[in-house]
């Protein structure tokens, strides 16, 4: 499992509704501007993570400690974002134009999202993940991930692809940040299994949205439910919702 994760900011939801102004006298001067609510804060959709049954416990409390409600992405410094961020992102985000072996997408206003990925590494398939969202400042965030759970199933099933890091999972046209984490039953890595976590961006944060996963886990239950006698499988399809 993950052993050492970096700080991660997180940031309480916040969405306090606009202020209606109150109305003046009559034959008062009326104040030659107009006062906005602001855009409403995308709230945490966080389902209960799975604990299994009675012969396969999973550990689905690892994951909620490594997998918050809310991530803030900061400000670009030219400092740099620090040793958690992967190989090659600094030029990414210092560069518009440079995303060479990245992966690109949109947020809901327009804003060119950028993600580098560096992995799998080591027997535990880490990853560090560097996301970019252009704008004045450029935010970023980066942060761990794993799929040594890749190594029970042997890999993922032919026709598959990918595994998707970044994609418009629930097709509104806007990219879903996708970080896989591992379930685990047992203490060797061989006992885990992926488990998808779908963050949205919303502003100058990453809300979890596990509603938008729910796609994405179904495929991936199928994979475990495909194999039922091999070790808590079935646990595992029920538990990602097959």
């Amino acid at each position: 499992m993950l052993k050492s994760l970096p700080a991660i900011a997180i940031v309480a939801s916040c969405g306090a509704p606009g202020v209606v102004p109150p109305q003046p006298a009559h034959g008062s001067p009326v104040a030659n501007s107009v006062t906005s609510a602001p855009a409403p804060r995308l709230e945490p959709f966080v389902v209960p993570s799975p604990r299994g049954d009675e012969t396969c416990h999973l550990r689905g409390d690892e994951i909620d400690e490594v997998a918050p409600p809310v991530i803030a992405l900061a400000a670009w410094t030219p400092a740099g974002g620090g040793d958690d961020c992967p190989t090659g992102f600094v030029a990414t985000v210092t560069d518009s134009a440079a995303c060479s072996g990245c992966e690109s997408g949109r947020t809901h206003d327009g804003r060119r999202v950028r993600l580098v990925i560096d992995g799998p590494n080591g027997s535990e398939h880490l990853f560090a993940l560097g996301l970019a969202v252009d704008g004045t400042p450029t935010r970023f965030a980066c942060l761990p991930a794993s799929t040594v759970g890749i190594r029970a199933l042997g890999g993922t099933p032919d026709g598959f692809g990918r595994m998707p890091w970044l994609a418009d999972l629930d097709h509104d046209g806007a990219s879903e940040l996708v970080v896989w984490e591992p379930l685990a039953w047992g203490d060797a890595a061989v006992q885990t299994a992926l488990f998808p976590v779908v963050y949205a961006i919303d502003g100058d944060r990453l809300v979890r949205r596990d509603d938008r996963a729910k796609e994405l886990r179904h495929t991936v239950a199928g994979w475990y439910a495909a194999k039922p006698h091999e070790e808590c499988f079935a646990t595992i399809a029920r538990a990602l919702g097959g």
